[in-house]
């Protein structure tokens, strides 16, 4: 669910692309997934990612990916973390 309680509000005429990600490995506070920005990477669902999980690398597979244009985004852009790589 995207909205604007997260705080991400977009600039005018600015675009990111987020996805969200399953992780591979359960996560100890029994999240199943996370948001993240994938702005410089083409990724589309089923591509399998490495993020970065409470400082550590963790492996993933990408469920869903938004394009967020002159709307809000899933997460806040200030807290955003980022797709680290992808492996098709």
């Amino acid at each position: 669910m995207i909205h604007s309680l997260c705080g991400g509000k977009l600039k005018e005429g600015e675009e990111h692309v987020f996805a969200k990600v399953s992780f591979d490995k359960k996560q100890p506070d029994g999240r199943g997934f996370g948001w993240y920005l994938a702005d410089g990477f083409s990724v589309k669902n089923g591509d399998k990612v490495t993020v970065i999980v409470k400082y550590f690398e963790e492996e993933g597979t990408v469920e869903q990916v938004v394009v967020c244009k002159n709307g809000v985004t899933p997460v806040p852009l200030r807290t955003a973390k980022e797709i680290i790589s992808v492996r098709v």
